[in-house]
């Protein structure tokens, strides 16, 4: 057990990871919206690290860990996705539209939506459908592909003999 002053928490998460959105204010909300468990001594409030780590990872369906999770609000998240990630293809209309849906988890405070760099790396890619295709040819190639297989593996064998 590490148990931290809210100040704490945010300063050891910005020492981990400057660009993280978790700040006091967030993280009072999700204590008092009993998500995070707390103690008041005096007029400070203090909770255990490790259970805010587990906590945030379980809210973004994330393996339960005690690592610092690197959270972006989904405009940050999209520039880090175009850097890091640009194979998986996924734009901030697509991105807000698996939110939307409920395939990528986030954490929602107010009008805004924080989402888990981490999500973005195996095994969790695999929420944004990670199949790219370079232009329109190879998508319609690999739709023909499929049929194909499908047609095959339904019709019944016939045998072609060449005379």
């Amino acid at each position: 057990m590490r148990n931290k002053t809210v100040n704490q928490i945010v300063n050891d998460f910005r020492s981990k990871d400057p660009g993280t959105v978790i700040n006091r204010t967030m993280l009072i909300r999700l204590m008092d919206d009993g998500v995070i468990p707390y103690e008041q001594h005096g007029n400070r409030i203090v909770c255990d690290l490790d259970t805010v780590l587990v906590i945030l990872n379980d809210m973004l369906g994330l393996e339960p860990t005690e690592s610092f999770l690197h959270l972006r609000s989904i405009e940050k998240a999209i520039c880090g996705l175009k850097i890091l990630h640009s194979e998986l293809g996924v734009g901030e209309d697509r991105l807000r539209q698996l939110i939307s849906e409920g395939r990528v988890p986030t954490i929602k405070i107010g009008n805004r939506n924080y989402i888990a760099m981490e999500s973005f790396e195996p095994p969790y890619d695999c929420r944004f459908g990670t199949a790219t295709y370079n232009s329109k040819n190879e998508k319609k190639q690999s739709n023909v592909k499929k049929q194909l297989a499908h047609y095959l593996n339904d019709s019944p064998r016939i045998t072609v003999k060449r005379i």
